[in-house]
């Protein structure tokens, strides 16, 4: 699944996670509020939350994604920066990530994060 507040993000976001062969996105939102009126009803095995910077409002809605879906399946990219920010997000034992890396880093990360949940599912849902 991925939240993200801009069209052109999430669109962005879900083509690269479906042109990898075994991967789909089972649903976007573009907001907290709605992603967990879609949580229960579409179970993804990997969320990537995608924060526009480092204010304190990411911060807020990072922890709050962390405690609603359970950090061991939450993957956050954020843009390059706030060495401070990316500590108290790897602090909610969340995954992180970069905007800047390559995205066969982040193909990576939620192949890894995946194994974690293989018995709940048969193929790659983000």
């Amino acid at each position: 699944m991925v939240i993200d507040e801009e069209h052109l993000v999430r669109a962005s976001l879900k083509a690269l996670v479906t042109s990898w062969e075994g991967f789909q996105v089972v649903g976007e939102a573009a907001s907290k509020r709605k992603f967990v009126k879609q949580l229960s009803r579409l179970e993804p095995d990997v969320v990537l939350l995608s924060l526009p910077c480092s204010d304190e409002v990411d911060n807020r809605t990072a922890h709050d994604m962390a405690r609603v879906y359970g950090s061991a399946r939450l993957l956050i990219l954020i843009a390059a920066g706030d060495e401070e920010f990316r500590s108290e997000l790897l602090r909610l034992r969340t995954r992180v990530l970069l905007k800047t890396q390559d995205p066969i880093e982040l193909q990576r990360t939620i192949q890894n994060m995946y194994a974690t949940t293989r018995g709940r599912r048969d193929d790659n849902d983000a």
